[in-house]
């Protein structure tokens, strides 16, 4: 049963039925892209494909915490259902931010964004027994949620850029392959940025159209 919030709304759960269905659905769409639909480049140094795509809209229109399970879960299940290569947990890792660095950047631009128009808002001079609503929960509407979010996703494309691929799976491969960081770097970085362009790219493209989908719903 849903208890009601600081502000006296209800408190969506963490995991709602709603939520894994949807969370169930990016996963598989992960474990497909990622294990069928792309191929690798080189000495398997570089896999191109749209698999991080799902995991991301995870953790955007979830929550970062439901983006980390969908990419961990989903790494785990496709090397289950399609062994290719050495499992490394670091890959899982890489994976599961993936999902989590997404949604961690929009839920903190929500919550900085809400308690500074809030300070800005506060009257002057206000006495300290006096209410002014700075105590309560800052929650963004959904119409400004949505209407916010492409920046946000672009923001997260570029940190999974910066972490997950261009420094974690780059030094997970330097221990698998044997060669050091930065000429595999220099190898793997055009890459790298074309994929995170074409990332983006969809998230732009996706997200009016989710937005549809969603019906102008809260996310989380």
């Amino acid at each position: 049963m849903m208890k009601p919030g600081i502000s006296g709304s209800v408190a969506r759960p963490w995991l709602s039925l709603r939520k894994l269905a949807v969370l169930a659905l990016f996963t598989a769409l992960s474990v497909l892209f990622t294990r069928i639909f792309s191929f690798t480049l080189g000495s398997g140094s570089l896999r191109i494909g749209l698999g991080p795509l799902p995991v991301m809209l995870a953790g955007i229109l979830l929550g970062p915490w439901s983006g980390l399970t969908c990419g961990l879960v989903a790494d785990v299940l496709g090397f289950m259902l399609f062994p290719s290569g050495t499992f490394h947990p670091g890959f899982t890792l890489a994976a599961g931010l993936e999902g989590c660095l997404p949604g961690l950047i929009a839920w903190a631009a929500n919550r900085l964004t809400v308690w500074r128009e809030r300070l800005a808002a506060a009257p002057a001079g206000l006495p300290a027994n006096q209410p002014s609503g700075l105590q309560e929960r800052p929650r963004m509407s959904a119409a400004q949620t949505w209407e916010r979010l492409p920046a946000k996703a672009v923001g997260g494309v570029v940190a999974d850029t910066l972490i997950c691929s261009v420094w974690l799976r780059t030094f997970w491969l330097t221990q698998l392959l044997g060669v050091a960081f930065i000429p595999l770097l220099i190898s793997r970085l055009p890459g790298v940025i074309i994929q995170a362009v074409v990332y983006a790219g969809c998230l732009l493209i996706l997200l009016p159209a989710l937005k549809k989908a969603w019906g102008g719903r809260p996310l989380y």
